[in-house]
């Protein structure tokens, strides 16, 4: 697995797995849980992963 991009909410992530999932490329979003704001600013980061074999055509779908 190569992690294919990072993102600043969950909400980011979530539309980027549906273009995939679309596409079928599988993917794991990591970093959902990790909730380390402080106030209202938000601590989520995270990283979309794909397999190794799918990263070309994944960045592919996310170009677009």
């Amino acid at each position: 697995m190569v992690c294919l991009t990072s993102g600043a909410n969950p909400l980011q992530a979530r539309v980027w797995q549906e273009a995939l999932e679309d596409e079928g490329i599988v993917c794991q979003i990591r970093g959902l849980y990790e909730d380390f704001g402080v106030g209202d600013t938000s601590g989520f980061h995270v990283t979309v992963w794909v397999k190794t074999a799918d990263q070309g055509r994944a960045e592919a779908v996310l170009r677009e």
